[in-house]
């Protein structure tokens, strides 16, 4: 499908069937008759339906039937209730839409609103803007009558576009034409051109009912790039330009361009559907195109898109501060803003450093990490890392930290004997500390799972062994939960399900839905009085600190977390993988799960690599760490996407063996 195009209009009664039917007829002639074009109008209330008025006066249009239709001519939502039969829900909508785009012969989809673009669709008062706002990939006409009213009805309707993120590409009058309401539009809204279509809110038989059809179908088609031509376009230019990350580069590295994401799905240009696997890089817990951000994140923008956060504050970043020390049972008292998880970890880092300073104590400045860990690519974020792969190439710019060997729920590569390995390691834990603590800064751990070391599941006894011992020694415990954080172990926080109140945490990642990057740096109130005792700034900060939009955003994502009830449904995955693990033991080499996160290994990453094209295939998109195959959905997957995701891993598994 090359375009779907939506037709909104400032109220009922004004012409968007007439619109719709000469679009249809006007594209049907265009290309010596080879574009084929469909007509589908979600809900319908009236009757005869428009549908059928299309089809009389359109018939090479391909008719979709409505997903609602209601024989009274009211509103939606009312005609609903009279009748008796089941209101609208959007969900249900997008669903069709999508069938419609993937499985259709049409070239061109015209897509009808009934009623005026706010007219409530359903008792919830959902309208056709909720509809619009996540489907950026909509071009939307908005219909107008040309009479008396006109000039505040569709400016009103365009403003209510705009502040919503929807672009509208065109404005449609019909009826007798007003050169100056033309001209007047065209002054107020510049940038959105107008079409006038004399035959009125009727289907005319005038005898220039063809020239007119073709003469708009003609000026909204100028207004759509080809689909396939930009397509090409950004591909060429991504290829031409475009540095990715962790990707060598050679001719044969050819990403895949992907188009739409919503839901747990991702589409690439081919039109290829697949499930989001790893939840983009393990940030999205509540789906994608989530309707709510997107309205949220275009009404701050016109409120306060940005302002320094230096000498200036705003409601969004103290409600947000708020909302998560909440989260965190109150056991933080303030929260720092920058900008990912790298930095968040950064922000930790230093303010530790710092505070062994503010209480006179500037010996303290080594910290112990884990092998194994991995809390970002900045420097001091690398320098508390342990993996090879992302720092060796910097060695040399990094300062040094003393290792621990975690001890995970399961053999590893770090800790072979699994947790048998604990009270061997809890020794050599106790000795490292107490030899070193005069001069120790600050402990980070990555809690129950280091991700890029390939899902290390913790043993919970080892992490409050670390813990306590970290209390006995008077050294601030951080714990980057950048990755594990906001529902993915089932539980708002990692250190929720240990048991453990860590001194500093790190957050970023699933804080925002996935949608924009933001890091929060959280912190006991000592660290704070500490700057304040001794009159000191903490110099660092950000461009964009506490962005009100990115704010805004988080606050939103988190209330959705709320209402899907996040937590619970990653310890519902929990126990969907574990049935699965049982199922599939045989071919499954130390398989794991904790929360949302599935992971076993094979045997190379070469096999890595083979698997996971061969689950790309159906329908499940993976990225493995070495020879470790994760999958890590987002949190809101239905029972009937896991079916298929699981299916796609077993055949993977299959064509591997």
């Amino acid at each position: 499908m090359q375009h779907a195009i939506f037709i909104a209009g400032t109220g009922t009664g004004i012409g968007k069937t007439t619109v719709a039917a000469a679009l249809g007829e006007g594209f049907s002639r265009r290309g010596a008759g080879k574009t084929r074009v469909g007509y589908w109008k979600p809900v319908s209330s009236g009757h005869p339906s428009d549908s059928a008025v299309i089809a009389a006066h359109a018939p090479a249009m391909q008719i979709f039937p409505p997903c609602f239709a209601y024989d009274t001519p009211i509103s939606p939502h009312a005609a609903a209730v009279e009748e008796k039969k089941a209101a609208v829900k959007l969900p249900l909508l997008w669903a069709r839409l999508d069938e419609i785009q993937q499985g259709a012969s049409v070239d061109i989809l015209l897509i009808e609103a009934a009623g005026g673009l706010l007219v409530p669709v359903n008792n919830e008062l959902q309208t056709w803007l909720d509809f619009l706002v996540p489907r950026a990939e909509l071009a939307v006409v908005l219909v107008a009558s040309s009479g008396l009213g006109t000039l505040n009805h569709t400016a009103l309707s365009l403003r209510c576009l705009q502040d919503n993120g929807c672009v509208t590409r065109a404005i449609v009058m019909c009826g007798a034409r007003f050169h100056d309401n033309e001209a007047t539009l065209q002054r107020m809204h510049s940038q959105v051109p107008v079409h006038s279509l004399t035959t009125g809110a009727e289907l005319s038989a005038s005898k220039d009912w063809d020239a007119q059809a073709q003469a708009l179908a003609g000026f909204i088609d100028d207004r759509l790039a080809p689909a396939s031509d930009t397509t090409h376009a950004w591909r060429q230019h991504d290829k031409t330009h475009v540095w990715h990350p962790f990707t060598r580069s050679h001719a044969s590295s050819v990403p895949r361009a992907i188009v739409k994401a919503r839901g747990v799905w991702l589409e690439d240009s081919d039109g290829h559907r697949m499930i989001d696997g790893i939840s983009s890089w393990w940030t999205n817990n509540i789906g994608h195109g989530r309707e709510e951000i997107a309205r949220d994140c275009a009404r701050q923008i016109h409120q306060c898109d940005h302002v320094a956060f230096a000498g200036l504050t705003h409601a969004p970043a103290a409600q947000l501060a708020h909302e998560v020390i909440g989260l965190s049972g109150g056991n933080f008292a303030r929260v720092f803003f920058s900008d990912n998880g790298s930095t968040a970890v950064e922000v930790a880092l230093k303010i530790a450093f710092q505070y062994q300073r503010n209480r006179g104590q500037p010996q303290r400045n080594t910290f112990v990490a884990l092998h194994g860990g991995y809390h970002g690519d900045t420097v001091g974020a690398m320098s508390v890392s342990d993996l090879d792969r992302f720092r060796g190439e910097f060695s040399s710019l990094l300062f040094k930290t003393l290792r621990l060997s975690p001890v995970t729920s399961h053999p590893s590569s770090i800790c072979p004997d699994g947790p048998r390995a604990l009270q061997r390691n809890r020794a050599v834990c106790q000795q490292l500390l107490a030899d070193n603590a005069p001069r120790l800064c600050a402990i980070i751990v990555e809690p129950l799972v280091q991700g890029a070391a390939g899902m290390l599941m913790q043993e919970i006894a080892w992490l409050q062994a670390i813990s306590a011992l970290a209390a006995q020694h008077r050294i601030p415990l951080i714990f980057d939960e950048v990755f594990t954080a906001f529902g993915r172990c089932g539980h708002d926080f990692a250190f929720q399900r240990a048991g453990i109140v860590p001194d500093i945490i790190c957050l970023a990642k699933g804080l925002t839905g996935g949608v924009l990057p933001l890091g929060l740096t959280l912190t006991k109130d000592e660290f704070f009085r500490s700057f304040v005792a001794t009159q000191q700034a903490f110099m660092h900060g950000h461009t964009f600190t506490a962005n009100p939009v990115i704010c805004r955003t988080a606050l939103t994502a988190l209330a959705l977390a709320r209402k899907e009830n996040i937590n619970a449904r990653a310890l519902a995955l929990e126990h969907c993988f574990t049935a699965w693990i049982a199922q599939n033991r045989t071919r499954l080499s130390n398989p794991r799960a904790l929360g949302g996160i599935l992971a076993f290994e094979v045997p190379t990453a070469e096999a890595a690599q083979v698997l996971v094209r061969t689950a790309a295939t159906h329908q499940l998109f993976l990225r493995p760490l070495g020879n470790t195959i994760y999958f890590l959905p987002p949190l809101v997957i239905a029972e009937d996407e896991l079916a298929v995701a699981f299916n796609a891993l077993e055949q993977a598994l299959m064509e591997l063996a």
